[in-house]
């Protein structure tokens, strides 16, 4: 199994968001005397139904937020890049549209600011090319050809690296 790579920030962030995830799971195990309170079984109490319905998701939930941890390996952002590895920012065409993202680690991820988690496809794919670089991708629906305009290296690589 491939190791999953956080920044010293990202991790920390992680942690925090699982800790999050734990406190809810264990404020619902909490509330399970307070649905039996008054009554002297579990039978016909819709309430305690619904409550260990919430219980089950929430453990889930917990499950899968601690999956990423398992492995978890600190990597050090580079602070410069000559062709597109985890920890940098790509400027690249889909036939012909330019956009730009950020390709981080575990923890770092932010879909809306462009911070996209290395292990996504498209991120996988760019891995290893260079600026001028151009070779086709499968989408789920279209193959599209991507060409790679520009690499830099992260602008917050170093507050990552030390946190």
């Amino acid at each position: 199994k491939m190791a999953n790579y956080f920044s010293r920030r990202g991790l920390r962030k992680y942690q925090e968001h699982v800790q999050t995830v734990q406190d809810e799971f264990t404020r619902l195990q909490g509330l399970i005397g307070e649905t039996t309170e008054g009554t002297n079984t579990w039978h016909d109490n819709a309430g305690y139904d619904h409550l260990q319905i919430d219980i089950d998701v929430a453990h889930k939930r917990l499950a899968s937020a601690k999956e990423p941890l398992i492995g978890a390996q600190i990597v050090e952002y580079p602070l410069s890049v000559d062709q597109v590895a985890l920890g940098s920012e790509v400027e690249y065409s889909i036939d012909g549209t330019i956009n730009t993202i950020e390709i981080v680690a575990f923890g770092d991820d932010d879909i809306d600011n462009n911070k996209i988690g290395y292990k996504a496809p498209l991120c996988q794919s760019m891995l290893k090319h260079k600026v001028g670089d151009e070779y086709k991708h499968q989408f789920h629906n279209a193959t599209k050809l991507i060409k790679i305009i520009r690499i830099a290296a992260l602008s917050w690589a170093k507050e990552a690296n030390n946190i």
